[in-house]
């Protein structure tokens, strides 16, 4: 079934139309004429609609055509900490870096206080990532500093 009217209401925040489509066979993973699954479209204040398309086997990682979004990224720079907290509940790989170089933590950083504890509170990947060099989104490089503890 086509993902469009699941889209629809999970864009709009309505938790019973997003459940009724799923009870009704709508493919979590559809995509609507955007190519964008209903997770990516979500409202992301609506903590519920996401967490009810997670719990349906929505897809976390799926990028966005554009800029290889994920909705992690996305829910980080808006500063949406409880639907960053939902999509690590459920395994989203916060490794994964935007077409720019961005990991969720680099976009986080721009946005409130509380989603930064969020994910230093979940997050320990981002303190031993792998790569020693690379961008941040403001072009800048830097080089990862490794930390012995004492």
């Amino acid at each position: 079934m086509c993902g469009r009217e699941l889209c629809n209401a999970a864009a709009s925040g309505n938790l019973p139309d997003v459940l009724f489509w799923l009870q009704n066979g709508a493919d979590v993973n559809g995509l609507n004429k955007y190519k964008r699954t209903a997770l990516q479209v979500v409202m992301l204040g609506s903590t519920s609609v996401v967490e009810a398309l997670l719990a349906a086997g929505a897809r976390p990682d799926v990028r966005d055509p554009v800029l290889g979004l994920t909705v992690t990224h996305d829910a980080a720079r808006g500063g949406f900490a409880h639907t960053v907290r939902a999509l690590l509940q459920h395994g989203a790989n916060v490794d994964l870096v935007d077409d720019r170089g961005n990991l969720p933590l680099h976009l986080a950083a721009t946005a409130e206080v509380f989603i930064k504890t969020v994910f230093l509170q979940h997050v320990s990947s981002y303190l031993q990532h792998k790569c020693t060099e690379q961008y941040n989104n403001i072009g800048k490089r830097y080089k990862q500093k490794t930390y012995k503890r004492k």
